[in-house]
């Protein structure tokens, strides 16, 4: 662990003495970000007295160097640990790792076109289906290549990253996961975007497949899913009206399921230009699911690789993936520099026989397979129902958000949500299930 840490300060600090006698120019970035959070009966199970609480911290240092014109290089190191997670004061270097690392080469031989290569976040759109997930403790980070086009109000963006690499014949394992895409953008309007995508995920790994999907105990195929989609967003009546809508479809191959699932999102709202700002907006979601898991055909919208927490609630109950969700929010500035806001949330399932899948995608329980070896959830349970799916309503949930922004580098949040239980959660725990509270509170300081 201390080899690991010497070796990243190095990367990160040591290149400052290999261009010194350069025109190399340098900047410096970072941030410190403490949470603590508060569970409270997150299982939903009223038959266990339960409760979660714990703090996490990350920081982040990076160094961007200016080698010459239209060159530079990015290094971030980053450090993310629960608190008390050690045991000891003596040690704990094994949360640090390198979170950001790339080349960027600006206008190649004078053109549109630039190329960024090496670790790096991917982030586009709303982060609906790619996004950098600032909100988890450690983030995501691709090792990509990106070729980007940029002329007046168009852009491009053609990408590859390996997720997992294919060893061959000098492993076991043949996975060989590659997520690829191209996202182009036109600033219609001063103040809208219109986007067109085609994103690719590929897993090669061959192996027996899992009791899901399709019938259990035949040979999988290799995973490859195409995402087609569309997004526009914008604000009009001197900004203080927005508005986005996404439309995406998938199709392809999930092991040995032929896949054909969409996914739809809209949404609006008005500020008023009044001192305190109230604000109001109504958001609609839907995500396809699957009807029948064994029929061979996959009707789950897969939610790729998001940032989704706020989205579909604060809690992190849901993903963009078998669901049906419609959002009410309001909020006001009571005081400069401090946000209140508010959201209410509808959840249902799309289809009954198909998953609740929680905001990572990961399925909170799966019908009809009550031998599927599946452990809990990093803080919870998978709820497993023998039966068919017989109800739809996931359940409600109330989001509360205070922001302060203390200066240009210092803010604070603190949220509180509550979870109302539904009908699905009642018909797997074969009782009325109990409602959830969470609590946060974070420090964040940026530079």
């Amino acid at each position: 662990m201390h080899k690991k840490l010497t070796f990243l300060l190095v990367l990160l600090f040591a290149s400052s003495t290999a261009f010194a006698q350069s025109n190399t120019t340098f900047s410096w970035d970072g941030e410190l970000r403490g949470q603590y959070h508060y569970w409270g009966n997150e299982d939903l199970d009223t038959a266990s007295d339960d409760f979660l609480n714990y703090k996490t911290l990350r920081t982040r240092l990076g160094v961007k160097a200016e080698i010459m014109e239209n060159t530079s290089v990015y290094i971030q190191i980053q450090d993310s640990r629960y608190a008390g997670q050690e045991g000891s004061v003596y040690n704990g270097f094994g949360n640090l790792d390198l979170h950001q690392a790339y080349i960027m080469l600006d206008k190649l031989w004078d053109s549109p076109f630039s190329l960024k290569a090496g670790r790096q976040e991917l982030s586009y759109g709303d982060g609906r289906l790619i996004g950098a997930d600032d909100w988890a403790y450690t983030g995501t980070a691709f090792d990509a290549a990106k070729l980007m086009f940029r002329q007046g109000r168009v852009s491009m963006d053609l990408f590859t990253g390996q997720l997992t690499p294919f060893w061959g014949r000098y492993s076991g394992s043949l996975t060989n996961e590659t997520f690829s895409g191209l996202y182009s953008s036109v600033n219609y309007l001063e103040h809208g975007m219109w986007d067109v995508y085609l994103l690719s995920y590929y897993h090669g790994e061959v192996a027996i497949d899992a009791p899901y999907e399709n019938p259990a105990g035949t040979i999988a195929n290799n995973t490859w899913l195409f995402t087609i989609g569309t997004r526009t967003s914008g604000t009009l009546v001197d900004d203080n009206f927005s508005y986005h809508g996404e439309f995406a479809y998938q199709f392809g191959d999930w092991l040995s399921s032929s896949v054909s699932a969409w996914a739809f999102s809209a949404g609006a709202g008005y500020e008023f230009p009044v001192e305190v700002a109230p604000y109001f907006g109504l958001e609609f979601n839907y995500a396809s699911g699957d009807d029948s898991i064994d029929d061979g055909n996959r009707g789950t919208f897969t939610n790729l690789f998001p940032a989704n927490h706020g989205k579909y609630g604060a809690m992190d109950q849901m993903a963009w993936q078998n669901m049906i969700n419609v959002r009410a929010t309001a909020g006001f500035k009571p005081v400069e520099k401090l946000d209140f806001r508010g959201d209410f949330h509808l959840f249902w399932l799309a289809q009954e026989n198909d998953a609740w899948y929680t905001s990572m995608g990961f399925p909170t329980y799966f019908p009809d397979r009550p031998n599927f070896p599946v452990k809990g959830n990093l803080f919870g349970p998978v709820f497993v129902r023998g039966a068919a799916g017989t109800a739809n309503n996931v359940g409600n949930e109330l989001d509360l958000l205070l922001k302060y922004q203390y200066n240009d580098a210092v803010s604070w949040h603190l949220g509180f949500s509550h979870f109302f239980a539904g009908a699905v959660a009642d018909s797997v725990l074969g009782t009325d299930a109990g409602d959830a509270n969470w609590f946060y509170a974070q420090m964040k300081v940026g530079f």
